[in-house]
C-alpha cells in the first residue's frame, strides 16, 4: 500500500460503464489522474458507503434543527 504523505483535493471524477465493469477516473486539483477498474459489486459498495455518510450528515442536521425548537 502506498504511503499517503498528504491528502489531495478532489477536482473531478467520472465513472463509465465498460461492458461488465466500470472505469473510475479521478483527478486532483494538480491535474494528476488515477484510473481504476471496478466491478459492479465494488461500485455498489462505494455508493452504499457514500449514502451512509450522507444519511448520517442529514440525520445530524435534523437533530440540530430539533434542538433549536
Amino acid at each position: 500500500m502506498a504511503q499517503a504523505d498528504q491528502i489531495r483535493t478532489l477536482s473531478k471524477f467520472n465513472i463509465t460503464e465498460t461492458g461488465d465493469a466500470y472505469a473510475i477516473h479521478i483527478e486532483d486539483d494538480a491535474g494528476d489522474v488515477i484510473e481504476f477498474q471496478a466491478t459492479p459489486e465494488q461500485v455498489d459498495l462505494i455508493a452504499d458507503a457514500l449514502d451512509e455518510l450522507l444519511y448520517a450528515d442529514d440525520a445530524l442536521e435534523v437533530e440540530d434543527e430539533d434542538d433549536e425548537d
